[in-house]
Protein backbone atom coordinates (compact mmCIF):
# COMPACT_ATOMS: atom_id res chain seq x y z
CA UNK A 1 0.00 0.00 0.00
CA UNK A 2 2.60 2.31 0.86
CA UNK A 3 5.27 1.47 -2.14
CA UNK A 4 8.63 1.70 -1.63
CA UNK A 5 8.43 3.06 2.02
CA UNK A 6 10.40 1.54 4.63
CA UNK A 7 9.63 1.50 8.06
CA UNK A 8 12.06 4.24 9.05
CA UNK A 9 10.36 6.57 6.49
CA UNK A 10 6.76 5.66 7.84
CA UNK A 11 8.25 6.80 11.69
CA UNK A 12 9.86 9.83 10.30
CA UNK A 13 6.40 10.89 8.66
CA UNK A 14 4.22 9.93 11.63
CA UNK A 15 6.80 11.92 13.44
CA UNK A 16 6.51 15.01 11.21
CA UNK A 17 2.77 14.96 11.40
CA UNK A 18 2.72 14.51 14.80
CA UNK A 19 4.54 17.77 15.37
CA UNK A 20 2.43 19.89 12.76
CA UNK A 21 -0.73 18.67 14.11
CA UNK A 22 -0.32 18.27 17.15
CA UNK A 23 -1.65 14.94 19.75
CA UNK A 24 -4.61 16.89 21.06
CA UNK A 25 -5.35 17.11 16.74
CA UNK A 26 -4.01 14.14 15.80
CA UNK A 27 -7.18 11.60 16.82
CA UNK A 28 -9.37 14.08 14.85
CA UNK A 29 -7.44 14.20 11.98
CA UNK A 30 -6.84 10.54 11.57
CA UNK A 31 -10.87 9.97 11.76
CA UNK A 32 -11.47 12.72 8.86
CA UNK A 33 -8.73 10.88 6.81
CA UNK A 34 -10.63 7.75 7.69
CA UNK A 35 -13.58 8.64 6.78
CA UNK A 36 -13.00 10.20 3.73
CA UNK A 37 -10.39 7.06 2.64
CA UNK A 38 -14.33 5.08 2.99
CA UNK A 39 -16.44 7.60 1.39
CA UNK A 40 -13.48 7.13 -2.05
CA UNK A 41 -14.07 3.07 -1.50
CA UNK A 42 -17.56 3.47 -1.79
CA UNK A 43 -17.62 5.98 -4.34
CA UNK A 44 -15.35 3.65 -6.50
CA UNK A 45 -16.87 0.57 -6.01
CA UNK A 46 -20.42 1.89 -7.23
CA UNK A 47 -18.57 3.33 -10.55
CA UNK A 48 -17.26 0.06 -10.84
CA UNK A 49 -21.69 -1.42 -10.25
CA UNK A 50 -22.15 0.91 -13.09
CA UNK A 51 -19.53 -0.25 -15.60
CA UNK A 52 -20.14 -3.87 -14.77
CA UNK A 53 -23.86 -3.05 -15.37
CA UNK A 54 -23.17 -1.16 -18.94
CA UNK A 55 -20.63 -3.80 -19.78
CA UNK A 56 -23.60 -6.58 -19.02
CA UNK A 57 -26.39 -4.48 -20.96
CA UNK A 58 -24.08 -3.96 -23.97
CA UNK A 59 -23.18 -8.28 -23.84
CA UNK A 60 -26.67 -8.69 -24.03
CA UNK A 61 -27.63 -6.68 -26.83
CA UNK A 62 -24.94 -7.84 -28.96
CA UNK A 63 -25.72 -11.32 -28.16
CA UNK A 64 -29.21 -11.02 -28.83
CA UNK A 65 -28.66 -8.42 -32.11
CA UNK A 66 -30.07 -5.45 -30.78
CA UNK A 67 -29.04 -2.54 -32.48
CA UNK A 68 -25.90 -1.25 -31.63
CA UNK A 69 -25.95 1.60 -29.29
CA UNK A 70 -23.35 3.83 -30.52
CA UNK A 71 -24.61 3.18 -34.07
CA UNK A 72 -28.06 5.41 -32.99
CA UNK A 73 -28.21 8.76 -33.96
CA UNK A 74 -30.73 11.13 -33.70
CA UNK A 75 -32.81 12.57 -36.67
CA UNK A 76 -31.09 16.06 -36.02
CA UNK A 77 -27.90 14.26 -36.49
CA UNK A 78 -29.30 12.55 -39.91
CA UNK A 79 -30.35 15.46 -41.58
CA UNK A 80 -28.06 17.02 -44.01
CA UNK A 81 -26.21 20.33 -43.30
CA UNK A 82 -26.45 23.49 -44.81
CA UNK A 83 -23.16 23.98 -46.93
CA UNK A 84 -21.53 27.61 -46.55
CA UNK A 85 -23.27 29.34 -49.65
CA UNK A 86 -26.93 28.27 -48.16
CA UNK A 87 -25.93 29.72 -44.68
CA UNK A 88 -27.76 33.03 -44.52
CA UNK A 89 -25.90 36.01 -45.03
CA UNK A 90 -24.16 37.85 -41.80
CA UNK A 91 -24.26 41.93 -42.01
CA UNK A 92 -20.76 43.01 -40.86
CA UNK A 93 -19.86 46.19 -39.36
CA UNK A 94 -20.05 49.24 -41.77
CA UNK A 95 -21.39 46.13 -44.78
CA UNK A 96 -24.70 46.35 -46.45
CA UNK A 97 -25.65 42.96 -44.79
CA UNK A 98 -25.87 41.20 -48.28
CA UNK A 99 -22.49 39.49 -47.93
CA UNK A 100 -22.45 35.80 -48.47
CA UNK A 101 -20.93 34.11 -46.17
CA UNK A 102 -18.01 32.88 -47.78
CA UNK A 103 -17.14 36.66 -48.71
CA UNK A 104 -16.59 37.23 -45.05
CA UNK A 105 -16.00 33.78 -43.44
CA UNK A 106 -12.36 31.95 -43.56
CA UNK A 107 -10.96 30.90 -46.43
CA UNK A 108 -10.65 27.05 -45.81
CA UNK A 109 -8.54 25.16 -48.63
CA UNK A 110 -8.00 21.29 -48.75
CA UNK A 111 -3.80 22.36 -46.76
CA UNK A 112 -5.16 24.33 -44.37
CA UNK A 113 -8.45 22.71 -42.82
CA UNK A 114 -9.05 25.56 -40.08
CA UNK A 115 -8.73 28.29 -42.56
CA UNK A 116 -5.54 29.82 -41.49
CA UNK A 117 -3.73 31.66 -44.84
Amino acid sequence: MFGNLGFGEMVLIALVILLLFGPDKLPELLRQVGRTMAEIRQAAERAQAVVREEWARASLEKDLGLADPSSETSEAAKAPRPGPAEVAPMPREGGTGLETAHEWGPEVTGDDPEGRR
